[in-house]
């Protein structure tokens, strides 16, 4: 069951989230699922009770009792502009849910071209498998597997760059003295 500020933060009545938290309402305040209001703003989009809440201290990496961050419910609604105020807030790209899936997981189960771009761009892992070994593109939509297999080959060659030796040469193949 949600609380008057859960309510107040789904339907982004963010004058309202400003009194509650006046009055001593904590910003992190949890329902029945252990969602903050934070997770219900973002899951519907409300980007100014999103505001409102994160510069009142809401923890943008909360987990409710599935594991989803606020940063899961905004990347299934697809709001872009939702995922931008959270990961400017420090909302952890990489987080896992209970299944260990992360919000490029999702984004990608979604199809949704632009959202998978801005959580890739937010520094999610396009290599992260979930707690059954699904990478983001495993569970893509045809959609965004062209945007997953780059971002893959970039973080390979970043990992393979960072093993190099001075002459470019992998760890494994360098000489010892």
């Amino acid at each position: 069951m949600n609380t008057v500020i859960h309510r107040a933060a789904l339907y982004g009545h963010h004058n309202r989230i400003r009194e509650m938290l006046a009055a001593g309402i904590p910003a992190d305040a949890r329902n029945d699922y252990e969602s903050t209001p934070l997770h219900l703003a973002a899951r519907s989009g409300k980007t100014r009770a999103m505001r409102v809440l994160i510069d009142a201290g809401a923890d943008v990496n909360a987990r409710g009792s599935d594991g989803n961050s606020p940063l899961h419910r905004a990347v299934e609604l697809g709001s872009i502009d939702a995922i931008r105020i959270l990961v400017a807030a420090k909302a952890d790209p990489n987080a896992r849910n209970a299944h260990g899936l992360t919000p490029l997981h999702i984004a990608a189960r979604n199809g949704k071209i632009g959202v998978t771009k801005a959580v890739l761009a937010a520094g999610a892992d396009p290599l992260a498998t979930s707690n059954g070994g699904e990478a983001p593109l495993d569970m893509a939509k045809s959609a965004v597997k062209e945007i997953l297999v780059a971002a893959m080959v970039a973080k390979e060659r970043d990992l393979l760059a960072a093993d190099a030796g001075p002459r470019g040469e992998p760890a494994s193949r360098r000489r010892r003295i």
